[in-house]
């Protein structure tokens, strides 16, 4: 389950103008690293991120980043360190029900432009703390089960380009929970990005080292250009690629930020030439603010077109996604916007099988899926309105209706598909889901905040009611 995405307020224009010299002033180009992503400052970004129809700071290419945001989030600042020091530093608690994590949070400046960060986490039950990939141990040591890092490196950024190495999430696309393609919904991997920032361009390339699986070396790269008139119009256009091999080596063709799959994959340039070793998916995003009340987001993902006329002949299907959602944020009540969306992708969409008859070039790493969390062979119907009550308080409420059918790679998330021809949508026999979920929050302090969850839900007839508690608190130690 998604966790509540909660939002900043808006602030004056005269607060604005102050924090913008300030922080200009004080950190300039310092903060250039990924919001940590199970932050609340990360928490808070999202929610803004639809609420506030702000397109000079939010991205279709990747999660913004600290820098990106600063002057018009900077009121809320608790990623940003002491006037005095140079480091965010934070040790907090998580807990869920009887579950609990501790981790550490760590940012710091080498120089005006280098920075380190870490994301380090213990959990005393691996399955209940999102996309935590760390794996259980057979004894637990003081309560722990088990701990990883789920983001960390170090990365050099100034005002054209960014160069950054380390462990962390890519998120292409528009609409919170709608992407497609690659999500902050999966686990975290190690990789190499790259970014060029200019005018209303940007383009980024990234290069990431999945599992190995029986001595299958599996890579995830993206290539991904958007524009941007800073206004209400955002467009985007990427190709993400997996390839694979037994004891395969890094592909330089494949760290070339300009190349292409189709064009590596097609004159055999690759170092595994002829293999078949490789799988790419091409995703059109766009993000629009119609007027002052609302936006339409969509994203629209090519796995397999059937252009032969051999191939339609032999009744073969493309393979596809969408994902389709529209906001509504009306003037009074100011507090409150709605948001509609559906989301397909299709029984075929995101498997591979190569000469080796094998899933390994799937869209999965750690059995999940890379991209949206619901996988593949599904179609999802979603409601949700939130509500920001008072300063200290937010409610999400959500309804969806889901429909996955039996090819679900989240069931078999390495079997390559049987075959690309046409049949059913969803396939076979279907899972049908209806959820009613609603998250309440309450923010006792910036560092410090309880949240209850309610969720109701029906599959196969089956009714199941669950109520969570979830508390977080951590201590700033800067110096």
């Amino acid at each position: 389950m998604a966790k509540l995405e909660i939002g900043l307020q808006k602030y004056s224009m005269k607060n604005f103008h102050n924090n913008v010299i300030i922080f200009n002033i004080l950190f300039s180009f310092c903060f250039s690293q990924d919001f940590f992503q199970n932050s609340k400052d990360f928490k808070f970004l999202k929610y803004n991120s639809e609420k506030y129809f702000n397109f000079s700071k939010y991205n279709i290419i990747g999660d913004p980043r600290i820098n990106d945001v600063l002057p018009l989030d900077s009121k809320h600042h608790n990623f940003l360190p002491k006037k005095d020091s140079n480091n965010v530093y934070r040790v907090g608690l998580r807990t869920i029900d009887n579950d609990f994590s501790i981790y550490l949070n760590k940012l710091s400046f080498f120089t005006k432009y280098l920075y380190f960060f870490l994301d380090a986490r213990l959990v005393s039950n691996t399955s209940r703390f999102e996309n935590f990939s760390g794996l259980p141990r057979k004894i637990k040591r003081f309560g722990f089960e088990s701990g990883e890092i789920s983001q960390g490196g170090i990365g050099f950024q100034n005002d054209l380009f960014i160069l950054q190495y380390g462990r962390g999430k890519q998120n292409w696309g528009s609409g919170n929970g709608i992407e497609l393609a690659i999500s902050n919904q999966s686990h975290s991997y190690d990789q190499l990005v790259f970014e060029v920032r200019k005018n209303n361009f940007k383009y980024r390339y990234f290069h990431g080292f999945l599992e190995n699986i029986n001595n299958i070396n599996r890579y995830l790269l993206g290539k991904g250009i958007e524009y941007s008139n800073h206004e209400n119009l955002r467009l985007g256009i990427s190709e993400i690629v997996i390839y694979s091999g037994e004891n395969r080596s890094l592909d330089l063709n494949y760290l070339n930020p300009i190349s292409s799959h189709l064009e590596i994959e097609m004159n055999g340039k690759g170092n595994l030439p002829g293999s078949d070793l490789g799988n790419a998916i091409w995703q059109i995003s766009f993000d629009s603010k119609l007027n002052h009340n609302f936006r339409l987001m969509s994203n629209f993902l090519i796995d397999e077109l059937t252009i032969d006329k051999s191939e339609r002949d032999r009744n073969k299907a493309h393979g596809l996604g969408l994902s389709v959602k529209l906001i509504f944020s009306p003037k009074q009540p100011k507090n409150f916007y709605f948001a509609l969306s559906y989301t397909a992708l299709g029984t075929k969409t995101f498997r591979h099988r190569n000469l080796d008859d094998n899933g390994y070039n799937n869209f999965v790493y750690l059995n999940d899926p890379i991209g949206w969390a619901h996988g593949s062979d599904s179609q999802k119907f979603e409601f949700q309105i939130n509500h920001k009550v008072s300063s200290k308080f937010l409610n999400n409420f959500l309804i969806y209706y889901l429909e996955a059918g039996q090819e679900s790679i989240l069931e078999n998330g390495y079997d390559p598909y049987d075959d690309y021809l046409k049949s059913d949508f969803p396939s076979g026999k279907k899972e049908k889901i209806f959820l009613i979920k609603n998250d309440f929050e309450y923010y006792i302090s910036n560092n410090f905040s309880l949240k209850t969850r309610f969720t109701h839900s029906i599959n196969k007839s089956k009714r199941n009611d669950d109520i969570t508690l979830m508390i977080d608190y951590y201590f700033n130690l800067n110096k």
